[in-house]
């Protein structure tokens, strides 16, 4: 089939036809192209019609009046079989699609169970460190209160000190 050329383009509908990889798309590509062609022989019955009349043909008339009433019948049974073989289609990519997001859920469901795993230790171990923290911190301040009641305990000694030495030299 040639492309036909206008402007030096080609349009979609002009185009070959991407070829089907399997059995339900082939269907589905023939079961539209018999529907297009009803609808173009739609489209073109009442000029046909108008042929007839006008060039006196009444065995012309007769069948073309026969068909036009056969026509839509047609038209609608091709829609509705294009439009199974669509679903068909549709549903065979759907159940892959599903499949696909199934398998997504079930990794992200592992992940989020070692995420909430993995987070639970680390408030374990944050837990333990912050405990581990308090109590180096009140080591601290015992050795802060225990330097100080030295340094205290001392200053008054030397004060005691420096006091007797005072009597004892008499000042």
């Amino acid at each position: 089939m040639a492309a036909k050329k206008t402007n030096g383009q080609t349009g979609v509908e002009d185009e070959a036809p991407v070829k089907p990889t399997n059995s339900v798309e082939d269907r589905h590509v023939k079961l539209r192209e018999d529907r297009r062609a009803l609808e173009a022989e739609l489209a073109e019955i009442d000029i046909k019609l108008r042929g007839a009349i006008t060039d006196g043909d009444a065995a012309a008339l007769a069948s073309l009046n026969k068909r036009k009433i056969e026509l839509p019948g047609l038209f609608i049974v091709a829609s509705m079989a294009e439009s199974a073989a669509r679903n068909e289609i549709l549903n065979g990519e759907d159940a892959a699609n599903s499949a696909l997001l199934q398998a997504a859920q079930v990794e992200r469901e592992k992940i989020q169970a070692t995420l909430l795993k993995r987070k639970t230790e680390f408030e374990q171990e944050i837990a333990a460190l912050t405990a581990d923290l308090y109590e180096a911190d009140r080591k601290v301040g015992d050795l802060y209160a225990t330097i100080g009641a030295a340094r205290n305990f001392g200053a008054d000694c030397d004060a005691a000190f420096k006091r007797s030495l005072s009597k004892l030299a008499g000042v």
